[in-house]
């Protein structure tokens, strides 16, 4: 029986075979209500512009006031509303590769992946290495080389608003790509 100034070190958690990320829903529920306020003070921006400037600097000014409140609102509602009615993961890791869907789903397999980590300690991003010719047509090693240098990764996937374990993410990915490295 362990006392407690014994050194008693709990086992390992078990690594699964398949990992799915969601998008995080309850940020949701307070970005739908900022998004349509955002709307809101973009009309009211060009009203008030109207009212104050009046003419065609009120129109110019109010116009402004209305594009940046519809640019900024109708983002935030348009996330919002992906993340209440959107129930299938966003990233999945399995056996077979890496799936994430942004607009579409894009499935990497694990034989074309070089390298791959969750980035800092965090595991705000999944960095991705591509081997050699992978996608459609192959990539210049000097155009590769610039992207690189300038992402730090060939494919850099955000997980800023997705739900998930920064280390469990980190083990899940360090098993499936040694599992694929040595098949």
């Amino acid at each position: 029986m362990p006392t407690p100034f014994s050194s008693h070190r709990q086992a390992e958690p078990e690594v699964p075979d398949r990992l799915e990320l969601y998008l995080t829903r309850w940020t949701a529920y307070f970005a739908l209500p900022f998004g349509i306020v955002c709307l809101l003070a973009g009309i009211l921006a060009l009203l008030y512009a109207i009212f104050v400037f009046g003419g065609k600097t009120g129109v110019v000014v109010g116009c402004l006031g209305l594009f940046v409140g519809v640019a900024l609102g109708w983002t935030v509602v348009r996330a919002a509303r992906r993340a209440l009615i959107d129930p299938d993961p966003v990233v999945v890791l399995d056996r077979d590769g890496l799936t994430f869907r942004l607009d579409e789903a894009t499935f990497i397999p694990w034989s074309s992946i070089e390298r791959i980590r969750a980035n800092g300690g965090d595991g705000s991003d999944i960095e991705i290495w591509y081997k050699q010719g992978f996608g459609s047509r192959p990539v210049p090693s000097v155009v590769r080389s610039v992207i690189r240098a300038i992402r730090g990764a060939d494919q850099t996937i955000c997980l800023s608003d997705v739900t998930y374990r920064p280390r469990e993410l980190a083990r899940v990915i360090a098993k499936l790509h040694a599992q694929a490295q040595l098949a």
